[in-house]
């Protein structure tokens, strides 16, 4: 005859409350993965998209991971507010920003309305799907392997 082992059911029952009670600090491990992996990507796109010393509009950017864990994001750090901010700085380089008009009293003429933005926020986001969902994978297998007990 045969028969389900309800020794077994009783140890995976086990091992998915242990699983359950630990998700919270997975899920905080994987978006702090992924924020690195945004982090790196914005950085390579800041450094690849202008052409001047970028040294610190690089260190302006900072990884944030949500305070429970559920979400990750790279953008300028907080603190001073204004339009020489950090924040007001990133975002003009990024979109673009207006030129004052030009005056008589100017050595050089400005012929260009608009300084076309940089967009490396975007650009970055053109390799994340890939690089992120390798680590999705990483992360589904590890769920599997506490489950099984063994290697998936």
């Amino acid at each position: 005859m045969q028969s389900i082992d309800e020794g077994e059911l009783a140890r995976i029952g086990k091992r998915i409350d242990k699983l359950l009670k630990d998700a919270p600090n997975m899920r905080r491990k994987l978006h702090e993965q992924m924020g690195d992996v945004a982090y790196n990507a914005v950085m390579q796109e800041v450094s690849r998209s202008t052409q001047r010393h970028t040294g610190n509009l690089q260190r302006w950017q900072s990884k944030y991971v949500g305070s429970g864990g559920g979400y990750a994001a790279v953008r300028a750090e907080k603190g001073l507010v204004g339009k020489n901010s950090p924040g007001a700085i990133t975002n003009y380089v990024n979109s673009g920003h207006r030129i004052r008009p030009s005056t008589t009293n100017r050595k050089r003429k400005i012929n260009v309305a608009y300084v076309d933005g940089r967009h490396f926020y975007q650009a970055s986001k053109r390799d994340l799907p890939e690089k992120l969902a390798k680590l999705g994978e990483a992360f589904v297998s590890e769920i599997a392997e506490r489950i099984v007990g063994k290697k998936v």
